[in-house]
C-alpha cells in the first residue's frame, strides 16, 4: 500500500512538472512577443521622432514662433528702456544690435578657422575614411625609409615634416639623407634619422642624379602631412622623392592653437618648404601637390612667387575666403531665414562675418583676396582637379580658378572626377588620378 501511494505520488510531480514547464514556455513566449511589440513601438516612436526632426530643421518655426519667443524672453528687459531719454535709447539699441552682429560673427570665424576636425599632433584615431589607414608614417604605411625633418619658415613658425627619398637620389650631394651626421642648412635640418634595412626594397630614380624634380605636398585645413600618405606611394614609385610636412598651427609643427587663414599665412609655408627642398635636398624642380586650403596657398605662392614652384597641381582649391565663407554661411543659413523678407539683414550678417574673417586672417585692408584672384599671375604648368559633388568648396570654384589662369601663359588642364567628393579624388579614381598627374609632369618637365 505504501509503495502504490509513492508511486501516485511521484506521477502527481511529474504532472505538476510538467504543467509547470508548460505554463513556463507559454510565458517565455508571451514574453517573447510583447519584447517584439515593444521594439516595434520604440522603432515607430524613433522614426516619427527622426522625422519631426528633420521637419523641424528645415522649419523651426513649426514649433516656436522665433518672434514671439524672442518678446517673451526679452519684455523684461525692454521695460526700462521705456524710461530713457530717446536719444540714449537711440544709441543704446544702435549699440546693442551691432555687438551681437559682430560677437556673431566672431564666434563664425572661429569655427571658419578652427573647423570641428581640426586638432594639432598626428592622433591615429578620429581620421577621415578615405585616408584609408594611412595614419602611421612612410615606413610603417608604404615600406619606405625617410627623415624626420623640419625648416624654418617665413611665417616665423618651425615646420616639421617627413621627407621620402628616392634611392640613390642624393648620392651626388655633400651630405646622404642617411648620413649620421648630416649637413644642415639655413633653411632646416634633419631630426632624426632610420636606420636602412637592408631587407626594405630600394627604388631606383627614374633619371640622372643631376636631375632631381620633387614632389611638395600640401595638406588641407584642419589635417596633417599623412592626406598624401597614400598618394606618396605613387609618386616615389614612379621616381619622385617627396615631402609631406604639416603647415603652421598644423600636425606636429609649431602652434599657438590659432588655427588656419585660408592660405594667407599658408602660402609663406610652402614658398619656404619648396625652398628647404632646394636647397637642403638640391631638388632642380619643385613639384606643389595641395587640396583644399593647400591647394588655394600653392596657386598664391605660384601668382606671387614665380621661382617657387615650377608645377602645381591644386585638387579642389577654393576662389578666396570671403565667397567660401558665404557659401557655407548661405547653405546653413538658407533653412533658417526667408530669402526675401531677410535679404538685408542677411546680406549684413554675410559682410560682418567676412570682414571679421578678413581681419583675423590678416587681410588688415579687408579687401578679399585668393586664388581666383592670384590665377592671372600664375606663370607655371598648372593642373586643376575638382570632385563633382564637393560639398565643402563647390565644383564652380575650380571652374572659376581654371578659367581665370592665363592660357597663352601657362600650360594647363582641368580634370573634373565624376562623383568625387572633397579632397577624395585619389580615393574615387586612383588610377586616373595617378595617370592625371604623372602624365602632366612629365609633358611640362621633360626632366622628369
Amino acid at each position: 500500500r505504501r509503495s502504490h501511494s509513492y508511486t501516485n505520488l511521484a506521477g502527481i510531480r511529474g504532472e505538476l512538472r510538467a504543467e509547470f514547464n508548460n505554463l513556463a514556455g507559454s510565458a517565455s513566449k508571451r514574453a517573447e512577443i510583447l519584447r517584439g511589440e515593444a521594439t516595434k513601438r520604440a522603432e515607430l516612436l524613433r522614426g516619427e521622432l527622426q522625422k519631426e526632426t528633420e521637419e523641424f530643421m528645415r522649419d523651426p518655426t513649426l514649433m516656436v514662433r522665433p518672434l514671439k519667443a524672442g518678446f517673451v524672453a526679452l519684455f523684461p528687459f525692454l521695460v526700462p528702456l521705456a524710461f530713457i531719454p530717446l536719444k540714449y535709447l537711440a544709441g543704446y539699441v544702435a549699440f546693442v544690435v551691432g555687438w551681437y552682429f559682430w560677437a556673431l560673427a566672431f564666434l563664425v570665424t572661429e569655427v571658419a578657422m578652427r573647423p570641428p576636425w581640426y586638432r594639432t599632433g598626428l592622433p591615429v584615431n578620429g581620421n577621415q575614411s578615405i585616408w584609408k589607414g594611412y595614419i602611421h608614417d612612410p615606413l610603417t604605411d608604404l615600406n619606405r625609409l625617410y627623415e624626420d625633418v623640419e625648416f624654418k619658415s617665413a611665417s616665423g613658425y618651425t615646420l616639421r615634416g617627413w621627407f621620402i627619398p628616392v634611392a640613390g637620389a642624393a648620392t651626388d650631394t655633400a651630405s646622404s639623407p642617411f648620413d649620421s651626421n648630416p649637413a644642415s642648412s639655413s633653411e632646416g635640418s634633419i631630426t632624426q634619422q632610420n636606420t636602412i634595412d637592408a631587407a626594405l626594397p630600394r627604388q631606383t630614380f627614374q633619371g640622372s642624379l643631376q636631375s632631381r624634380p620633387m614632389v611638395l605636398f600640401v595638406h588641407g585645413a584642419g589635417r596633417d602631412r599623412r592626406a598624401f600618405l597614400r598618394h606618396a606611394e605613387h609618386l616615389t614609385a614612379a621616381g619622385f622623392s617627396c615631402l609631406l610636412f604639416d603647415l603652421s598651427e598644423h600636425g606636429l609643427s609649431d602652434s599657438a592653437n590659432r588655427g588656419s587663414t585660408f592660405g594667407v599665412r599658408e602660402q609663406l609655408d610652402v614658398a619656404s618648404a619648396a625652398a628647404f627642398l632646394r636647397t637642403a635636398k638640391s631638388a632642380t624642380s619643385v613639384i606643389a601637390i595641395g587640396t583644399s586650403m593647400g591647394a588655394s596657398a600653392c596657386l598664391l605662392v605660384a601668382a606671387t612667387n614665380p621661382s617657387a614652384l615650377d608645377l602645381v597641381v591644386a585638387e579642389n582649391p577654393f576662389t578666396s575666403p570671403a565667397r567660401l565663407l558665404t557659401h557655407h554661411l548661405h547653405s546653413h543659413l538658407s533653412n533658417y531665414l526667408s530669402q526675401n523678407k531677410h535679404h538685408f539683414w542677411r546680406r549684413l550678417f554675410y559682410f560682418s562675418a567676412t570682414r571679421a574673417l578678413l581681419l583675423r586672417i590678416g587681410m588688415l585692408g579687408l579687401r578679399d583676396f585668393g586664388a581666383l584672384d592670384a590665377a592671372p599671375s600664375v606663370r607655371c604648368p598648372t593642373l586643376l582637379m575638382h570632385g563633382s559633388i564637393d560639398e565643402v568648396v563647390p565644383v564652380e570654384d575650380g571652374r572659376a580658378i581654371y578659367e581665370a589662369i592665363r592660357g597663352d601663359v601657362a600650360r594647363k588642364k582641368y580634370w573634373e572626377a565624376k562623383d568625387a567628393v572633397h579632397c577624395g579624388l585619389f580615393d574615387k579614381y586612383p588610377e586616373v588620378w595617378t595617370e592625371n598627374v604623372l602624365g602632366f609632369i612629365r609633358e611640362n618637365l621633360p626632366e622628369s
